[in-house]
């Protein structure tokens, strides 16, 4: 038997969700705060509104303070809405005007694409669709050694693929950039990590939590580990749906960090986002 930690879940960003904030930077271009309702339902997503300067990169952007050699890369995501602009990108970069390290985002088609110049891959570039005209972009990277120390960048694109569009004075919606360090796991479109929001300061959650990763099927309900749809495997129970629409996760046997009184069954999918 073996106790393992639950990793939790850290966004290493500042005032996720309030662009105005001076923690960001705004690079040629402004910030209304609060100008639409968000995904979580609340008023408090930002339109990033452009400057009239032409041929530049309109974006906000935070320091990463660098993205050193991690197993699964780093993971950058934000929630992004159309309004007069309808493309958008991430970026890992040293000027708003140069976007080296990039993924993009159609707003209307969903299609999601990346690049990079300086040879970190990309691991993954996604879009999760929303309610209410929203996107979820994700752009997880391939990061090796500690010298690549750029800013992340979120930015708009012109509809002929141009970060810095030669027309500007165009806006589009923002709400809740994560910066997930050392992700768990690489992402693969079913994964991606649930979003935390922060305020002044970094938050971690599911870090109270550890997991007995020796359970098997006898540890746990048999109606819901029995059949063909259930795979068990280091303690967690993994099911897929009939028609392979959703696949749910769940530590089998679970306890509180520092206690030995167990607490049933927890689930992977809500803790981890996954």
């Amino acid at each position: 038997m073996a106790w393992v930690d639950i990793a939790g879940i850290k966004n290493s960003f500042t005032y996720s969700t309030d662009f105005n904030n001076s923690a960001w930077s705004k690079n040629e271009c402004t910030i209304s705060s609060n100008a639409i309702v968000a995904p979580d339902g609340s008023l408090t997503a930002d339109e990033l509104i452009e400057s009239a300067t032409t041929n530049v990169g309109h974006s906000v952007s935070k320091t990463t303070g660098g993205v050193g050699a991690q197993a699964n890369g780093s993971t950058f995501s934000i929630f992004v809405k159309a309004k007069t602009r309808s493309k958008f990108y991430i970026g890992l970069a040293f000027n708003p005007n140069s976007i080296t390290v990039h993924g993009t985002y159609d707003l209307v088609t969903g299609v999601a694409t990346g690049g990079n110049v300086y040879g970190h891959p990309i691991n993954y570039s996604y879009m999760q669709k929303l309610e209410n005209g929203w996107w979820r972009c994700i752009l997880q990277i391939q990061t090796g050694g500690g010298a690549f120390n750029p800013a992340c960048y979120f930015g708009t694109i012109d509809d002929g693929g141009d970060k810095t569009p030669a027309v500007g004075e165009k806006s589009l919606y923002i709400w809740g950039a994560m910066w997930e360090e050392t992700p768990e796991s690489l992402v693969d479109g079913t994964n991606h990590t649930r979003f935390i929001e922060t305020g002044s300061s970094t938050v971690v959650e599911g870090s109270l939590w550890q997991y007995e990763n020796t359970a098997t099927v006898s540890d746990t309900y048999p109606d819901s580990a029995d059949g063909a749809n259930s795979i068990i495997s280091g303690g967690i129970r993994t099911y897929t749906s009939p028609d392979s629409s959703s696949i749910t996760k769940t530590y089998i046997r679970t306890r509180k960090k520092g206690t030995t009184t167990e607490s049933g069954e927890l689930s992977y999918t809500h803790l981890q986002g996954k």
